[in-house]
């Protein structure tokens, strides 16, 4: 499949991308807001659960919120990261000191 520049093709990948991004923000809010206090214009507590919430949403609570769950993602990577690099590491050998002499385990 070709895609020529500027072409149909462009736009179509434009909006699967715009769907993917819409459904991702979908799911996140509705399984990484736990609990909140915000609220519709007649008090009701706002339900995540249900994707025509976030159509009523103030746009920079949102952003506000996707910035959020962002950077706990990035938190969470930077854990799995180093709780590998902990594991790997802790596997390979280590250094056991002696007063005589150094001696490596496997």
């Amino acid at each position: 499949m070709s895609m020529e520049a500027g072409g149909k093709g462009n736009a179509n990948t434009r909006m699967d991308i715009d769907m993917l991004q819409a459904q991702s923000r979908i799911f996140e809010f509705n399984h990484c807001v736990v609990d909140h206090n915000l609220s519709d214009d007649h008090g009701t507590k706002l339900n995540f659960s249900n994707p025509s919430t976030l159509g009523i949403l103030d746009p920079k609570v949102g952003q506000e919120i996707e910035q959020l769950i962002d950077n706990l993602n990035q938190l969470e990577e930077i854990d799995e990261e180093l709780f590998t690099q902990s594991r790997s590491s802790s596997t390979e050998g280590t250094l056991i000191s002696h007063p005589d002499k150094l001696e490596e385990t496997t």
